[in-house]
């Protein structure tokens, strides 16, 4: 009898510690009952807490590659304009050297 009236007296201090309200009426089942479903909210909010944080790594991985990318995407633009400059220069030097064989070949 005197386990009963503690697990009682500690079941309804834990509901109230939770700011569980409840009627002082309802059976130790039903208690029982009502602090199980608390236990498995409080274990679901845990959960979701910790998806959050990872949701919000992923967040600011996905950030930083997305800058990386940017950057990636500059660098490579101006590596390509690099190249057209390059190819121009190619082009130019091909076209004086055509010149300068059909002024050879007129010489000769």
């Amino acid at each position: 009898e005197m386990d009963i009236v503690k697990l009682e007296q500690d079941i309804d201090l834990s509901l109230s510690l939770l700011g569980v309200k409840h009627d002082k009426n309802i059976s130790i089942n039903q208690k029982i009952s009502l602090e199980n479903k608390v236990d498995s909210l409080i274990e679901i909010k845990e959960k979701y807490e910790k998806l959050l944080k990872k949701h919000q790594k992923v967040a600011e991985e996905l950030k930083k590659l997305k800058e990386k990318e940017e950057t990636y995407k500059g660098i490579k633009e101006k590596a390509n304009i690099c190249l057209s400059k390059m190819q121009i220069e190619i082009n130019e030097d091909e076209s004086l050297e055509h010149k300068l064989d059909k002024l050879e070949t007129k010489i000769d």
